[in-house]
């Protein structure tokens, strides 16, 4: 039996990260980027007179960390915004007291149409590895990793529905 429609899912490999909102200037040799997820802690609580069970309430959310991987380049985007969550040192050059930037990571299809947008709102960094382990005897490229706290996202589809 033939399928009438084929929509595969997209694949994970194609997508840019930008260090704006605006996605207009994506950030060179990132490959790999932590999936991003939320959570609500349930609440438990029961009812007068219904002593047989729990009703559950979504309470606090909490957004899981982002980590971006870059292979190491003369780029020196991972290490400037690091450098801004630097506490209480502003002798560092881009010392900033409010280190926060809203991220976007755009996701597009095989054929290089940009299907899904990510705006990560008011990250920072708080892990920042910018030398990996190096080994003199291995074959592969050194990998720079920053971790980001934020405080939750808004999607976007990058596609338009056909009118018919």
């Amino acid at each position: 039996m033939a399928r009438a429609l084929s929509v595969d899912p997209y694949k994970n490999f194609f997508f840019k990260v930008s260090f704006d909102a605006s996605g207009s200037s994506p950030v060179a040799g990132i490959n790999k980027v932590s999936g991003i997820s939320k959570k609500a802690e349930p609440i438990k609580y029961r009812q007068g007179g219904d002593q047989l069970t729990d009703s559950l309430a979504p309470g606090l959310t909490t957004y899981d960390p982002i980590t971006l991987e870059q292979g190491m380049t003369q780029s020196a985007e991972f290490n400037a915004w690091a450098n801004l969550t630097a506490p209480n040192n502003p002798a560092l050059p881009g010392y900033d007291p409010n280190p926060r930037k809203d991220i976007t990571i755009d996701l597009y299809n095989e054929m290089g149409t940009k299907v899904m947008s990510y705006t990560i709102s008011n990250s920072w960094v708080s892990h920042y590895q910018a030398l990996p382990d190096l080994d003199a005897g291995a074959n592969a490229i050194a990998i720079q990793t920053i971790t980001l706290q934020h405080e939750g996202w808004t999607s976007t589809s990058g596609l338009v529905a056909a009118s018919g």
